[in-house]
């Protein structure tokens, strides 16, 4: 792992409400952290003192039970934060492990300057709780998914995931290795490989390598909106 001081904060949503004072503030408690595939970032139960930004490459979110069976919570590449609900904590502390999946660079943010940024931007405020509570509505929509979803639901729903909102492109490239999405989806890797097999053969889906084709959109959906 290595860490190398900022010239500047990448653009985001989240610091656009920010005046230049405030960003220079948040600037000089900051640093670029860079790390190697199957690196660890952060452990859970270590103190949250900062949260991230992914500027490349990959890294998930997981947990790892008794046994020693890994549970991956979230996938995330370039542009996403994430950690950044544990600074609300009285006695702030990662609720999860972080690991890089490929060489990645992630912008670490301190959280405590952060924190009293926020109480003078209501703006920014306002933004972050907006996000964090898109990310819970996403949690509960997992639970339901593992719940009450068969493989091919859970597979069809991460597929439409992928799809921009509004849009009916029928191309696709896979944002992570197919390993790693059936983890994700709580899934065996042989059990997504059968599962694009059948959608393959019902004509729901084309597989090149890592770019997948989805001539039916509108038959893909009705499987969700049927079940």
């Amino acid at each position: 792992m290595r860490r190398q001081p900022l010239d500047k904060l990448p653009d985001h949503p989240l610091l656009s409400a920010l005046s230049a004072e405030q960003l220079d503030r948040l600037l000089k408690g900051s640093e670029r952290v860079e790390i190697d595939a199957n690196e660890t970032l952060f452990n859970m139960g270590e103190t949250a003192s900062r949260f991230y930004m992914v500027e490349s490459g990959q890294v998930k979110i997981f947990r790892v039970s008794p046994n020693g069976q890994e549970k991956v919570l979230e996938l995330m590449q370039s542009g996403r934060t994430f950690a950044e609900a544990a600074m609300f904590m009285e006695n702030p502390r990662y609720p999860a492990n972080c690991a890089a999946l490929t060489h990645s660079q992630v912008v670490a943010l301190n959280a405590g300057i952060f924190m009293d940024i926020l109480s003078e931007s209501p703006d920014t405020a306002i933004r972050l709780l907006a996000g964090m509570s898109m990310k819970l509505r996403a949690r509960i929509a997992d639970i339901e998914s593992l719940a009450f979803q068969n493989a091919t639901l859970r597979v069809v729903g991460f597929l439409l995931g992928l799809v921009p909102a509004s849009q009916d492109i029928s191309e696709i490239a896979l944002p992570f290795s197919k390993k790693m999405i059936a983890a994700r989806l709580s899934l065996q890797p042989e059990t997504l490989s059968r599962v694009f097999a059948k959608l393959t053969s019902q004509g729901l889906l084309v597989v090149d390598g890592d770019t997948l084709y989805l001539p039916r959109l509108d038959d893909l959906r009705a499987l969700t909106w049927t079940s």
